[in-house]
């Protein structure tokens, strides 16, 4: 009894989406097939090149710095902080935070 009333949903639905009226707000749309079968390689092309360009990142990351690029590199934040930065002095003392810079240049002494 079930399937028969399954079927005859199914065929009246059909039978509906045949008038006129009915057909705009039942549209199947044959490329949709054509769109999925697209998108679905295309993401996993991109998926997989993410992989690759992450082990490429992380290689680079297994490389050490010198001594001298890392002090460079903390001249570099400094100078540009008290460039940028509004207010660096609001909270710290020009003093201090030099203090805390050299402190930290000091303490590199080995290549990371």
């Amino acid at each position: 009894m079930k399937n028969r009333g399954r079927a005859f949903h199914y065929n009246l639905f059909l039978a509906l989406i045949k008038k006129p009226i009915l057909k705009k707000y039942f549209h199947f749309n044959p490329l949709a097939n054509m769109s999925i079968r697209i998108i679905i390689p295309f993401l996993i092309i991109c998926s997989l090149t993410a992989c690759i360009s992450t082990n490429k990142y992380n290689q680079q990351l297994k490389s050490k710095h010198s001594i001298k690029e890392l002090k460079t590199d903390l001249s570099i934040i400094k100078t540009s902080l008290e460039q940028v930065h509004p207010g660096i002095y609001w909270y710290i003392p020009k003093e201090k935070l030099d203090f805390k810079f050299d402190s930290i240049q000091n303490s590199i002494k080995d290549s990371m």
